[in-house]
């Protein structure tokens, strides 16, 4: 898809722009079409036309020593950030070209990649199916929506589908998926003053649910700890669950955790922080291993979930897959950079 090709010269304006909107101030501005993007987001895009060089090789660092200490464990990581709306909305945020404007984001995935560890780039399914209805992001929120969970999920277990994790896996025919209809007004709107998004929007769901004889009840998440999933509340609980998002209260499954149950046919195990997928919902793994050593016997992969946002920010720290001595949970916080 020629619309999807790499463009350095177009990034490096549209960085420019995200820089120059994200210091606009306030929470959110409006863009094209009453489309809605969080400063906070564009700040994020806007650095990384100057993220330095120490800062790049200590995300690097952490992300391989993480998968280092998985693999000596005979655990496969699958890392899967979700990329920022402007990203994938890039021509509603003001591009002045069309085509993927994350070079900075691609070389770094490719140099993760490089090191061994399994990247999935979302940007193409999503930016494939951003047309579709409802979107991949809602209008009025900086989250996926459904439907972009529903992409997400796909993605990965596509590409995970031909590992032997996976390929080992017997699928409960028993899940189903139930198209359904939401409305949300997202985080973003009470930002905003003047003629942009006040109303609600209708997004499309897919609900998942698991048939029984008493009907269909909510799927599972909760496994053998086979397969995990480490990620943040935003970016891996939106829609599971009435107040997450703020603005939905349906008491209806399609996250990104459910729509992958969904897609792998089997419960995953959820390890996650209400804002950081990065170091803090890793230390939530480490206490579960901490308080059962057993936690991770069973585990075959890990699928770690972030905000794109993540990769761009100071902080990251080493997270132990498990302590030879207990810590207290102020040092281990102290430590995550919490």
């Amino acid at each position: 898809d020629s619309t999807d090709s790499p463009d350095v010269s177009g990034s490096g304006s549209f960085v420019s722009l995200c820089q120059s909107l994200g210091e606009s101030g306030g929470g959110a501005v409006a863009r094209n079409g009453g489309w809605l993007f969080s400063t906070e987001e564009l700040r994020e895009i806007g650095k990384t036309g100057n993220i330095p060089a120490a800062s790049r090789q200590e995300v690097i660092a952490c992300i391989t020593d993480y998968h280092e200490q998985l693999r000596k464990a005979g655990i496969e990581l699958i890392v899967a950030p979700i990329p920022q709306k402007a990203i994938i909305y890039s021509e509603e945020a003001g591009a002045g070209t069309s085509g993927r404007l994350d070079s900075y984001l691609q070389d770094l995935y490719q140099e993760i990649g490089s090191k061994g560890v399994s990247v999935v780039d979302l940007v193409p399914d999503l930016r494939r199916e951003r047309g579709t209805a409802g979107g991949v992001f809602p209008k009025t929120a900086s989250h996926l929506s459904p439907k972009g969970a529903e992409v997400a999920a796909s993605a990965i277990v596509n590409y995970a589908k031909s590992h032997e994790w996976a390929r080992g896996l017997e699928p409960d025919p028993n899940l189903v998926g139930t198209p359904m209809q939401i409305t949300l007004l997202g985080n973003l709107a009470a930002y905003i003053r003047g003629d942009a998004p006040k109303e609600p929007e209708t997004l499309p769901i897919r609900a998942i649910g698991r048939r029984t004889v008493g009907g269909l009840i909510p799927a599972a998440r909760a496994g053998d700890g086979r397969i995990i999933l480490i990620t943040s509340e935003q970016d891996g609980l939106a829609y599971g669950g009435p107040g997450n998002p703020a603005g939905y209260d349906a008491d209806l499954r399609g996250s990104l955790a459910d729509q992958l149950i969904f897609e792998l046919g089997t419960p995953v195990d959820v390890y996650s922080h209400a804002t950081s997928g990065a170091n803090t919902a890793r230390v939530r793994l480490l206490r579960a291993s901490m308080t059962k050593p057993a936690v991770l016997e069973n585990t075959a992969v890990i699928i770690w979930c972030f905000s794109a946002n993540e990769l761009t920010r100071p902080g990251w720290r080493k997270v132990p897959l498990n302590l030879e001595f207990r810590q207290s949970e102020e040092t281990i916080d102290r430590d995550a950079g919490s």
